[in-house]
């Protein structure tokens, strides 16, 4: 992802991951991991493009909803799931499924935020649930942070 950057002036959201104010060299940037972290990133428009690209990505590769989880959590932490974190992960969007079909989420809405091109159906359910888990990967503190 790509963001203006002026010399002395970061984004503001790069300031609440950390970044350098670039007055000063720094050899290694310390670490944090703060609510307001991951408020960014849930609120994100890019992020959340960004699920859905991942999920596009994750269902033309599988077809099977543990593989496609699986195949999300690789693509986004660089790790392979352990059996209880694809348990966890196929128990998170099985409630994802639930939310939509409850109406708490529009998959209209929820989908159409981004510039790409959208290959989805009004009110795939199945489509919107996988999107929002991949979401929740995106924002888990694994794939923000660098160990």
């Amino acid at each position: 992802m790509y963001t203006f950057w002026k010399r002395t002036v970061p984004p503001p959201s790069m300031l609440t991951f950390d970044a350098s104010n670039r007055d000063l060299c720094s050899v290694k940037s310390q670490q944090t991991n703060t609510p307001l972290q991951a408020l960014v990133l849930l609120n994100d428009p890019q992020i959340i493009e960004a699920s859905r690209v991942l999920a596009e990505k994750a269902t033309k590769k599988e077809t099977k909803v543990a593989a496609q989880l699986a195949y999300i959590y690789l693509a986004a932490t660089g790790q392979f799931t352990t059996e209880k974190v694809a348990e966890q992960l196929l128990a998170l969007y099985h409630d994802m499924e639930q939310q939509v079909l409850e109406e708490g989420v529009l998959p209209e809405a929820y989908l159409g935020i981004g510039e790409k091109e959208r290959s989805f159906k009004e009110k795939d359910t199945a489509f919107t649930a996988l999107s929002l888990t991949a979401h929740t990967i995106l924002n888990l503190d694994l794939t923000i942070t660098r160990s």
